[in-house]
Order: C-alpha cells, then sequence, then structure tokens
C-alpha cells in the first residue's frame, strides 16, 4: 500500500494510504521516532503490522518500506508468525 500522508489526530499517529487509515497510539513507546520514520516513507509503498488482536486494517504497530518482492498487505504479528487469531 503507498504512504500519502503521516499526520496526529485524537492522540494517534495517522497514516493516511491509498488503501485507508492506519493509526497508531501515542502512547506507545518510540511515537516521535516512528513518526519521523513514516514521515521519510511519504510516496512509497509500505507494511505495518500490528500486535496482538489489534485490526491490521485499522491499527499498525510498525511501519516499513516494502521490499518489491513482498505482498504489501497489512499483516499481523500471529498471521506472519503462523499463529491463529480467535
Amino acid at each position: 500500500m503507498k504512504l500519502l500522508d503521516v499526520y496526529l489526530a485524537d492522540g494517534c499517529l495517522v497514516l493516511k494510504t491509498d488503501r485507508g487509515l492506519r493509526r497508531r497510539t501515542l502512547d506507545w513507546h518510540g511515537g516521535d521516532w516512528l513518526k519521523q520514520k513514516a514521515r521519510g516513507l511519504i510516496g512509497k509503498d509500505i507494511i505495518t503490522t500490528t500486535l496482538g488482536g489489534w485490526d491490521p486494517e485499522v491499527w499498525f504497530a510498525t511501519v516499513d518500506e516494502a521490499p518489491s518482492s513482498r505482498s504489501n498487505e497489512p499483516v499481523s504479528t500471529e498471521q506472519r508468525s503462523g499463529r491463529r487469531t480467535a
């Protein structure tokens, strides 16, 4: 998915992508660092991950530039590890 913008709203860091919005609460450790990292990815294809049972279509924990050979779908850590979520 392509990152279009990065901004703060309602206590969250928000990623505006061509597939909708993804949010991360600013209460989590590393919010300022992640905001700067995300701003450097604007205009690029990205991948996001989530932790626990958080919906990867709404929330994110990490954001990285997408390698050209990987899928650009958001992935939860359970999906990545092969574990099933309830």
